[in-house]
């Protein structure tokens, strides 16, 4: 697929902490298709993992995962729109993100 044009939609609070935070991200191409992932911080994966610890999800917090999964050291509008920008510059959008 040829990369158009395209638009990031973000959907989030904007009081998530930058860098303890996750947020749900979607991209839209001018040729209507969409594609979709969950960008984190390595502190908010840590967060979660030790919630998980008391809830004994994931064994007790012995892993993590999540489809669509993208880290970034600081979650902002900024960082987000470079980082797409940077892996459809690479080709490799499609291979982060999935098609929704």
């Amino acid at each position: 697929m040829a990369i158009d044009s395209y638009t990031i939609h973000v959907h989030w609070d904007e009081s998530n902490a930058p860098r303890q935070g996750n947020v749900d991200v979607e991209v839209r191409f001018e040729n209507g298709s969409r594609y979709g992932a969950t960008l984190f911080t390595i502190d908010n994966i840590t967060s979660l993992m030790k919630s998980y610890e008391e809830s004994g999800e994931c064994r007790s917090g012995s892993y993590f995962w999540a489809a669509d999964l993208i880290i970034l050291r600081r979650l902002s509008m900024t960082e987000i729109s470079k980082t797409v920008a940077d892996l459809v510059g690479k080709s490799e959008f499609f291979k982060a993100f999935s098609r929704l």
